[in-house]
């Protein structure tokens, strides 16, 4: 899983996440796990997917985008 995430100042981190979760639990449980995580470290979540080598069906999922966050950061 890679998480895309930032600060209050607004930089901007990117970082590969090994999740331990029940394989039972849905998308949101583990949505709401990494989101509480990075909250603790004062950060929040920006984006999050899993890359297709390690997805499913071989393909990109993504299961978490913050549009409007990610847009103005073009935009600046």
């Amino acid at each position: 899983m890679w998480t895309d995430y930032h600060d209050d100042a607004g930089e901007d981190f990117n970082e590969e996440v090994t999740v331990w979760h029940n394989p039972e639990a849905g998308d949101d449980v583990l949505l709401a796990d990494i989101q509480q995580k990075l909250s603790q470290r004062g950060y929040k979540l920006t984006a999050l997917w899993e890359m297709p080598e390690t997805a499913p069906g071989g393909e990109l999922k993504l299961l978490r985008m913050d549009r409007q966050w990610l847009e103005g950061q073009l935009n600046r």
